[in-house]
């Protein structure tokens, strides 16, 4: 597979915070059951139909190219991956027996990043790549300023392409709050972002 022309592209990555603590804290053992099941769960919680491009150990890169959903279901699909990481979290609770490991379990979070721009694919293996600016920049953004340990993240370019709706009626659980940061060789990136921890009184566990 021949790298394409550049074509425009949604890039959706959750992101495990917490991840290395989580490592350091508890056995091999432990580890490998938790971190595999929860990323296999937000896997399985996709209802966008996003094209796995990564597993990058604490997280996923998930990237829809073509049509794109509505901002209404972007938003939706934060509250089921964020109901998805939740309820496994409670699970895997309930489950692992150390004491140690049940308690540091509950430091791990969940963020969420988006961006929408352009990239190319181009086939590495037996696995379609994405390579560009925009790639780079969704990587980037992981690194931010943002006081919540549970959030989305919008790009401004997200938003731009999003410009007809109402972001805060469609966002309604918290405020939307605005930051930049300034990466080197990139330059100012804008976003705006959402706590995600007031959703946790709307999970319903069964």
């Amino acid at each position: 597979m021949e790298p394409a022309k550049p074509t425009p592209c949604l890039i959706c990555m959750p992101d495990l915070t917490g991840f290395t603590r989580f490592m350091i804290e508890n056995s091999l053992e432990v580890s490998q059951h938790v971190i595999p099941s929860i990323l296999n769960n937000l896997i399985e919680a996709n209802m966008l139909n996003f094209k796995v491009s990564e597993i990058e150990g604490d997280a996923i890169l998930f990237y829809k190219t073509k049509e794109l959903p509505s901002f209404e279901a972007l938003a939706h699909q934060c509250r089921v991956f964020f109901n998805t990481f939740i309820i496994e979290l409670k699970k895997l609770g309930i489950f692992i027996d150390e004491q140690i490991a049940a308690q540091t379990i509950q430091n791990l979070g969940l963020k969420i990043i988006f961006h929408y721009g352009e990239v190319s694919l181009t086939r590495i293996g037996n696995r379609v790549k994405m390579i560009g600016q925009d790639v780079i920049i969704a990587h980037r953004l992981l690194k931010n300023p943002i006081p919540y340990d549970e959030y989305a993240l919008f790009s401004e370019k997200v938003f731009q392409y999003y410009n007809n709706v109402n972001h805060a009626d469609t966002l309604s659980w918290a405020p939307i709050e605005y930051a930049e940061c300034h990466y080197d060789y990139i330059g100012r990136v804008g976003f705006y972002f959402i706590d995600l921890a007031p959703l946790q009184n709307t999970v319903k566990i069964n």
